[in-house]
């Protein structure tokens, strides 16, 4: 997902109070091509905005073409100030590559439909009878998947939640975290000693994207089970309601199937994005 990037008049018209952690990626650009962003301060638990300084005069044009391809619709003239301003900051490693924190917000916001369509689609099993009584072996086969899906997906989507809750609202103490972290990932944030702002962005993009990507690859091998026992399943068996709820369970099944490779996708670049403590 791409950051948001907002045209104002001046810094006094950026509201802190009504930004959030995931605005984090905004850029706000003045009428004079000043470029702004936000960070949030830990120790004082609020946002606070800095100014972005660009660190040589050649990566302006890179930035304009940047924010030409965000569809930014500024006009020509307002772009040729951008370029040609000697002040123009650098947004920096993180907008040329991906914006982490806003992925994470795209995931985060579609937990809730997609924990709704779990539901679904074991309803419209369930509603479908295709799984007779009296056939118990496959029933138990049934009802095993219908539990993974409730302990490792419905209830981890909501564990995942409170804990995105706890990383941005209330953290616990870095060593905390610290402890938890692999050999590659301590050497990153050894570098980022005496920067706790830092720190913490490493260890929030850290965690939760790990913690996504743990739940949905998880999901998808539960949904590619289920979708070959309703392939190799027969509707003959179901009534005329019974077929159309395995139909729209199928077709669930699929479509979140291939949500989920998407947003596997979405995540995959943090393994790269990760190892350098310069993106922080």
């Amino acid at each position: 997902m791409k950051s948001a990037i907002v045209k104002i008049k001046d810094i006094s018209d950026i509201d802190t109070s009504k930004v959030s952690i995931y605005d984090l990626n905004n850029r706000y650009i003045d009428i004079k091509g000043n470029i702004y962003g936000l960070k949030f301060d830990y120790s004082l638990k609020k946002i606070k905005i800095v100014r972005i300084i660009r660190s040589r005069i050649e990566d302006a044009p890179f930035i304009q073409q940047q924010i030409l391809m965000r569809k930014l619709q500024e006009t020509p003239e307002a772009a040729a100030e951008t370029t040609e301003n000697e002040n123009t900051p650098d947004t920096g490693n993180e907008d040329k590559l991906f914006s982490p924190l806003m992925v994470i917000k795209d995931i985060l916001d579609n937990i809730d439909s997609h924990k709704a369509r779990l539901k679904g689609i074991v309803m419209n099993i369930k509603n479908s009878s295709l799984f007779l009584e009296e056939n118990k072996e496959e029933n138990k086969k049934l009802e095993e998947v219908f539990r993974n899906i409730d302990v490792d997906g419905i209830l981890q989507f909501e564990k995942v939640e409170s804990y995105e809750k706890e990383l941005s609202m209330y953290p616990r103490s870095i060593t905390y975290y610290q402890a938890k972290f692999d050999n590659p990932s301590r050497a990153v944030m050894e570098q980022l000693v005496g920067d706790d702002e830092s720190m913490r962005k490493f260890i929030y993009s850290h965690e939760i994207s790990a913690a996504l990507r743990q739940v949905y690859e998880t999901i998808r091998k539960i949904l590619a089970t289920l979708s070959d026992m309703i392939k190799k399943s027969d509707p003959g068996e179901a009534s005329s309601a019974g077929a159309k709820s395995l139909a729209d369970a199928q077709l669930s099944v699929t479509n979140t199937i291939i949500e989920i490779d998407g947003i596997l996708d979405k995540l995959r670049p943090f393994d790269e994005y990760l190892k350098h403590a310069g993106n922080f």
